[in-house]
């Protein structure tokens, strides 16, 4: 059996040490603690048991910080611009009127707030433009291009 400190909790991953013998923790039940292997050392009276990796505390460190930017999406008399926080591109595109145009608008917007594995997170998107229709790949390539 082991007793916990109050307020100490383990996780699965967590890596423990009892003397000089190491293991990993696959899970608790109540005051139970499961490990990942069976200690081949006599428990006869109670030990210290340290954490010596902290799976939560380690996920804790690697998490992304995303630096949220605005996305302005406009009208240019040759084509479209599109800016991504400080960044501009101008895009050559001739412009075909949407049939449906809240569903254009919506697409416009759903596809440039896809930052993905970028540093960035879109905060605010504004379409300061016409409803037309354009291919889903199209905006993808521009709010690629616009990234870089």
């Amino acid at each position: 059996r082991v007793k916990l400190q109050n307020g100490i909790t383990l996780h699965n991953g967590d890596g423990l040490t009892i003397g000089n013998e190491g293991f990993s923790v696959n899970g608790t039940n109540g005051d139970w603690l499961l490990a990942n292997k069976s200690l081949n050392m006599p428990l006869s009276e109670p030990l210290p048991l340290f954490r010596n990796l902290d799976t939560e505390f380690v996920k804790s460190l690697h998490s992304e910080r995303k630096i949220p930017v605005d996305v302005v999406f406009s009208e240019t008399p040759n084509g479209f611009r599109l800016q991504i926080g400080d960044k501009t591109h101008d895009f050559a595109a001739t412009k075909q009127p949407a049939n449906n145009p809240e569903k254009a608008i919506q697409t416009i917007r759903t596809q440039l707030a896809k930052l993905g594995d970028t540093p960035y997170v879109a905060k605010n998107i504004r379409v300061e433009s016409q409803p037309y229709f354009i291919p889903i790949s199209t905006l993808n390539e521009w709010r690629r291009t616009t990234i870089l």
